[in-house]
């Protein structure tokens, strides 16, 4: 007769799938956080640009 899996053998096969969908959420929020910040980064650097054509 075979015995039943140990409690914890199996919350830790039961969590592994948890565990890879929680790295690729942390990992998709980590890139969009740079996308923002580069945007930011590109938006000031817009405005600071000045191509004024009209001087005196």
């Amino acid at each position: 007769m075979a015995s039943p899996e140990a409690p914890s053998i199996q919350a830790a096969s039961s969590s592994s799938n948890g565990t890879e969908s929680m790295k690729f959420l942390v990992i998709q929020m980590a890139i969009g956080k740079v996308v923002v910040a580069m945007k930011k980064m590109v938006a000031g650097i817009e405005s600071s640009n000045c191509n004024c054509t009209n001087r005196p």
